[in-house]
């Protein structure tokens, strides 16, 4: 079987830990993006830590762009979620959130990958059948039912919300 190259987004902890450790094979090519250093690189000789601020969209492009250069990318995979401090809680309202904290989260969620995708859309050509997979992950948080049910309706009205 063909070596494959993955470039993989938020890999030091949650959901983005575990497609790392147990998505590619450990002959396949891992470029992991986050931005803390995970604490399993010793035992994973094939994953490069790309270490980035998603938060600051142009500079982890070219953080991310220098690392990976013209690698062949056979699997994008922006598993990226982040929510204001309070998203979960009962104190949570959207109109006293920060503007930094709205700012940051959409720079993370959102700006960033755009701006990735595009930057690696010359290394994802290069593959036969290259994938790009985009994850908003929650999985990483510590909610209830309640909070998650609450974050699918707040979803739900956002997606509404943008059709208009």
């Amino acid at each position: 079987m063909e070596k494959k190259t993955y470039l993989i987004f938020g890999i030091s902890k949650g959901l983005g830990r575990a497609i790392t450790l147990h998505l590619p094979d450990p002959s396949d090519v891992v470029f992991g993006v986050s931005r803390s250093k995970p604490d399993y690189l010793e035992d994973n000789a094939n994953v490069c830590w790309v270490p980035a601020d998603l938060s600051n969209p142009v500079e982890a492009v070219n953080a991310i762009k220098d690392r990976i250069k013209n690698t062949k990318i056979d699997y994008f995979i922006y598993n990226v979620g982040i929510w204001e401090n309070n998203a979960f809680s009962d104190d949570y309202d959207f109109a006293s959130s920060p503007v930094a904290e709205i700012s940051g989260l959409i720079n993370t969620n959102v700006t960033s990958c755009i701006l990735n995708i595009q930057s690696a859309l010359e290394n994802l050509k290069q593959a036969e059948n290259a994938k790009i997979i985009l994850i908003g992950s929650t999985w990483g948080l510590t909610t209830t039912m309640e909070g998650r049910l609450r974050f699918q309706q707040q979803n739900l009205r956002f997606g509404v919300w943008f059709m208009h």
